[in-house]
Parts: C-alpha cells; sequence; structure tokens
C-alpha cells in the first residue's frame, strides 16, 4: 500500500489568504493597479464591508439561518472560494501517482493545515506549490514561511503561471531578487511543467544532480542558476486524471475537467496562448474514461468543464454536454 511507503510530495493548491489583509496590501499598490483593478471583479464593497462572492453568499445565508427558523445562529464561512478539488493539484498528484511516486495533495491551504503539517511530518523529498490564481508573491510567501516551520529540510518546488509571468515580465536581475522574495529551492520555468516536476522528484529520490534536470532555476547558497530550456508536449491523452486513485479522499459533489491545454485564439488582451503554446484538444476517447472514473465515484452531481473555443464550438462544453445526455455520467 502506498500508505506504508516513503512520502515523495505534496502538491498544494489554493491559499485563499484572509481577505481583509490580502486587499490592504494591494490597495498600497494604487486601485488604479493592475493587481487591484483584477481583484476589484472578486469582490462587494457593502458599504460597511467589502466581501468575496463567497463571502456574500455566506452572509446572506446566515441572515437567512438567523430570521428564518432554523436554532442555528448562522455565523461563520459556509461557502468557500475554491472549495472543489482543485484542478492543479489534482492533476500533478495524478501524473505523479502515474509515475510511481508515492504523493498527497492539499486542497486548499487555509482550511488544510493540520493534515499539511502532519504529511511533512513525513518528511517528504519535496512540496510542489500551484501558482495558477496568484498575480503576487504574497499567498506562495505564506506557504513557505509555513512550510519551513514544520519542516526546514524539505525541497520546495514552486512553478506554475506566476513563476512564468515574473520571467516574462522582468530582466533577469529583478527575476532574481522576486524569486529570492519567494524564498523556495526550485523554479519549474516550462509552462507545463510536470514532466519537469516528475524528473525533480526522481533526482531526489536518486540523489541525482538537479541542474541536469532541464526547465528549472535552482536557488542555492545564495545564488540562483537556470537550467537548459527543453519545452514539454505532454500528451493529454496519456495523462488524464483516473479520479478512482483517490479513494482516501471525499471529492465532494463537484469536480471540474479540463478538455484541452492553450486556446485557438490570439487575443490581444490575453497572454494564455502565448504561455500554454499551441491548442492540444483531448480526444473524445480520453474524455469517456475520465467521465467514466468520475461516474463511478458515485456521488459527483455537477461536472465544471474548462473549455475552448476550437472552430466557433466548444469543445469541452458540447461533448460534456453529449456526455451527460447519453446518460453516462448520471446513473
Amino acid at each position: 500500500m502506498n500508505s506504508a511507503k516513503q512520502l515523495d510530495c505534496i502538491v498544494v493548491g489554493y491559499n485563499e489568504t484572509p481577505f481583509e489583509a490580502y486587499e490592504n496590501m494591494l490597495s498600497n499598490y494604487g486601485v488604479d493597479s493592475e493587481a487591484y483593478r483584477d481583484l476589484k471583479f472578486s469582490f462587494v464593497d457593502t458599504g460597511e464591508k467589502k466581501l468575496t462572492y463567497p463571502a456574500l453568499l455566506s452572509h446572506a445565508y446566515n441572515l437567512s439561518r438567523r430570521n428564518g427558523h432554523s436554532n442555528d445562529n448562522g455565523n461563520g464561512d459556509v461557502f468557500k472560494s475554491g472549495d472543489i478539488p482543485n484542478l492543479a493539484a489534482m492533476y500533478l498528484t495524478n501524473f505523479l501517482r502515474q509515475h510511481g511516486f508515492v504523493v498527497k495533495h492539499i486542497n486548499l491551504f487555509q482550511d488544510e493545515k493540520e493534515k499539511f503539517i502532519s504529511y511533512l511530518a513525513q518528511n517528504p523529498l519535496c512540496v510542489a506549490l500551484t501558482t495558477t490564481f496568484y498575480v503576487l508573491n504574497f499567498p506562495v510567501n505564506e506557504m513557505v514561511q509555513f512550510i519551513r516551520q514544520y519542516n526546514p529540510e524539505v525541497k520546495i518546488v514552486v512553478g506554475g503561471p506566476l513563476i512564468a509571468n515574473h520571467i516574462r515580465n522582468n530582466s533577469p536581475e529583478a527575476l532574481t531578487a522576486i524569486l529570492e522574495d519567494i524564498g523556495a529551492d526550485i523554479y519549474v520555468t516550462d509552462t507545463q511543467g510536470e514532466l519537469t516536476l516528475s524528473k525533480i522528484t526522481a533526482c531526489l529520490k536518486s540523489g541525482g544532480k538537479l541542474d541536469e534536470i532541464p526547465n528549472i532555476i535552482i536557488s542555492e547558497q545564495g545564488k540562483m542558476r537556470r537550467t537548459q530550456t527543453v519545452p514539454e508536449s505532454n500528451s493529454l491523452d496519456e495523462n488524464y486524471i483516473d479520479w478512482l486513485t483517490f479513494p482516501e479522499e471525499n471529492l465532494g459533489a463537484t469536480i471540474q475537467t479540463r478538455t484541452a491545454r492553450s486556446c485557438a485564439f490570439k487575443c490581444s488582451f490575453c497572454n494564455y496562448p502565448e504561455r500554454a503554446g499551441a491548442l492540444t484538444l483531448a480526444s473524445i476517447e480520453t474524455l469517456e474514461k475520465e467521465f467514466d472514473s468520475i461516474r463511478s465515484l458515485g456521488n459527483v452531481k455537477n461536472l465544471v468543464f474548462i473549455v475552448v473555443e476550437h472552430k466557433g464550438t466548444a469543445f469541452g462544453g458540447v461533448t460534456g454536454a453529449n456526455w451527460v445526455e447519453d446518460q453516462r455520467l448520471n446513473p
């Protein structure tokens, strides 16, 4: 059983920092800054307090509980942002497991700290931090400090959009300062990066040389060194998520899935196609396999498709809708 083996890697999903502190920090950059303008789409100013949309829903729900027939006082956050399986964390965990590693994942950092501490106590080889939703280092800084507190020796690996954006937008000198601020040990530079993470884990397991792994920046003894660039091209058909490989998890009623990587268009306001490379689609057969594994979980009621427009058709949406209509997802 995997539970009896050495833990190789912990993959961490989303860190939603306390909103009031995060909003105050971003406001210091100015309300017209890119980061704050992006944040303004994520909250409502009620006059008394600024609430994220999940917090607003929780507030309305709690009011209805207090004013209704329930004996519940109706306090606390009933709804949480990202309170479904984090797709990046689940995909990386699945990918590493397919490559023979023992991997655990943390879905929501703020809510699973005790679990995280118990995993760190098992002395894993590395911790991989995803950065899908971050525009600043702050959420990553918090997690790095937390990891260092409970396991100073474990290697911390950071990749994803935050690192890709830093690399694209900054000079080498500025990039070095930014990565030093994060404080991790290894940074993945490829925009996909799952194969690189697998190689990092294998290298740490065998005691090999990190400098032989492409697509990374190594922070060591106060210096940064970057290895050669070898673009990844990971097959969506070979690496779909088999949700049945998470038997120990209560994944809940809602699951996300992706049907493609990148986008067919190149809108001037969006850098996603530049970061993600050429459009790649999962085959219908692959989607069928993943949907079958989701259906076999037995308790999934909602399936969220991350879709792309391809020749005028929302490929994932159409395929998924047809699948559900075909009674394959629902009993």
